[in-house]
């Protein structure tokens, strides 16, 4: 069973000025997609009218088979754990923010979190290496300390599909690593992701997943990294400001980033 899917989905801000265009896309359990691009080409909107569908767009997006509009709120809310790109430093504690990704789970949002609720967010706390910083409100962290937080707060959901807008942007090389370790151990636990990123390193390290673009026509495609014409759609899609090479060493491509755009096309 696919647990998200979209259906010729299109959107735009303004008539005739398209941000999607067409989209079909699905996801089953235990998968992930990696949405690749850069700044501005509607990484964003993809995911937010997935999360939060626009009136006309309702109608496209299915989720566990049913159309959107047939899955209530809470069941909406305890099937999908989003991340998005901007966090806002609300005057909550760290534990309070992580306490909060429980409340899809409890009865009433009135009702004080149950033991259980406390001790997965006290989990949380300790994974991410935050137990320092329980009391300390949000205001208090840097942009990768409060990212951070909000990921171990989608954690807390449990929920079956997790969509992170831009997670590594503010996080440091180590904490990248941590993050890319925890995608695997989702999809191993039977648990869809979606993530975008403008790092083609970030696909590049993880195994088995899928890679999606937006188009210039504002459609979506997958590529094939076997295939080298996809690989050069890689560099094509950054104007040739990433380049992307093979490891003979690691049996691996990586991106190499450079100020130089010419094309090299015939340099490998």
């Amino acid at each position: 069973m696919k647990v998200l899917e979209v259906k010729h989905l299109s959107f735009g801000y303004k008539p005739n000025k398209p941000v999607l265009n067409n989209v079909c896309f699905s996801i089953g359990y235990g998968e992930t997609v990696c949405i690749l691009g850069p700044n501005g080409c509607g990484k964003t909107t993809f995911l937010s009218q997935i999360v939060f569908p626009s009136p006309s767009s309702k109608k496209a997006v299915y989720l566990r088979d049913e159309p959107y509009e047939n899955i209530s709120l809470k069941e909406r809310a305890r099937l999908i754990s989003f991340v998005p790109q901007t966090i806002q430093a609300y005057h909550l504690t760290v534990f309070q923010t992580i306490l909060l990704g429980r409340t899809p789970h409890m009865a009433s949002t009135f009702l004080r979190p149950t033991k259980n609720d406390v001790e997965i967010a006290e989990e949380l706390l300790q994974r991410f290496n935050l137990s320092d910083m329980r009391d300390v409100k949000l205001v208090s962290l840097s942009g990768g300390e409060r990212q951070r937080v909000f990921i171990a707060q989608s954690l807390a959901k449990e929920a079956k599909l997790f969509i992170f807008d831009e997670p590594m942007s503010a996080l440091d090389p180590k904490y990248q690593n941590e993050f890319l370790l925890l995608i695997k151990q989702l999809n191993e636990s039977g648990v869809a992701v979606i993530f975008t990123t403008h790092n083609p390193n970030h696909f590049f390290s993880l195994k088995g997943i899928r890679l999606g673009v937006i188009n210039e026509d504002k459609s979506y495609s997958e590529l094939n990294v076997s295939d080298s014409k996809d690989i050069r759609r890689i560099e094509q899609i950054f104007k040739n400001s990433v380049r992307i090479r093979f490891s003979s060493d690691n049996k691996s491509y990586f991106a190499e980033f450079t100020t130089d755009r010419k094309d090299d096309s015939n340099d490998r």
